[in-house]
């Protein structure tokens, strides 16, 4: 990690949002490169000061009030510092307001920026640096958390449309005829089937663990009692959902948390 990487990368960034890019560009190296990485749709490659001027004319044309602000800052190794810039503008004829967050790897060699890449991400730019986002991401648990809620409430179509059309439901392995269920009417029929089966049927997360990334492992407690039987259900089990895009893909049930921990990679 280097203290005085990050210095001249706040420098940088704050030239560049005082409008100074003369500033700016004098802690660049000569042979700046500039990366715009995909899926962004102006991606493309641009070389030293002229390159990264071209750069910036077409990424703010079509804009008014364009500004720029580093709300981030990563001290990621010894030659990289990664940057979020939120960026506002106004369209220049539809007048739309647009805000966005981009992620910048700035590489440092001997005091001066030698390659700006710039990514759609936090998971993009840290993976271009060797990490990896170890923090759950809020939306992802309020989507799980939110699943549990329509299931509790019977709500199967409102439950469906939180997953991808591929979902698939893993079953506690110790389930008698354990199996999967993968997309949206195979889930429909196994949930009408054990409500069929158990009265009072309810899901209550009591424990959400950070798996990192686009997983988040969940303590689940689930209760009931058999509608011929009266037997009382109530038993825990390990939920690793994966969400990515906002769209649940999957849950993979665990019937003991070394498991579960053990499969989402985590130590036990």
């Amino acid at each position: 990690m280097s203290q005085k990487n990050v210095d001249i990368v706040r420098r940088s960034v704050e030239a560049y949002e005082r409008g100074d890019i003369q500033a700016m560009l004098d802690s660049a190296d000569p042979g700046l490169i500039t990366h715009r990485a995909p899926p962004q749709p102006d991606a493309g490659t641009w070389h030293g000061p002229e390159g990264f001027l071209d750069a910036l004319a077409g990424w703010v044309e079509g804009f008014d009030k364009f500004e720029a602000t580093t709300e981030e800052v990563i001290d990621a190794n010894d030659h990289q510092v990664i940057t979020r810039s939120h960026q506002r503008a106004l369209g220049t004829e539809s007048r739309v307001p647009i805000e966005a967050d981009f992620w910048l790897v700035h590489t440092i060699k001997d005091q001066k920026v030698v390659r700006l890449d710039i990514y759609a991400s936090k998971q993009q730019a840290l993976g271009a640096v060797g990490l990896r986002e170890y923090g759950m991401s809020q939306e992802n648990v309020e989507t799980v958390l939110l699943a549990y809620d329509r299931l509790n409430s019977g709500d199967t179509d409102g439950f469906l449309q939180l997953c991808a059309t591929g979902f698939e439901f893993h079953d506690p392995p110790a389930l008698p005829g354990a199996g999967m269920h993968i997309g949206h009417e195979a889930n429909r029929a196994w949930l009408a089937e054990i409500r069929k089966d158990f009265a009072d049927l309810r899901f209550q997360p009591e424990k959400i663990i950070d798996a990192g990334g686009d997983r988040v492992v969940v303590a689940c407690r689930t209760i009931g009692h058999g509608k011929l039987s009266g037997a009382q259900l109530d038993m825990v089990n390990y939920n690793i959902w994966t969400v990515s895009n906002g769209a649940i893909v999957s849950c993979l049930t665990y019937d003991h948390l070394p498991e579960a921990l053990k499969a989402a990679g985590l130590p036990e």
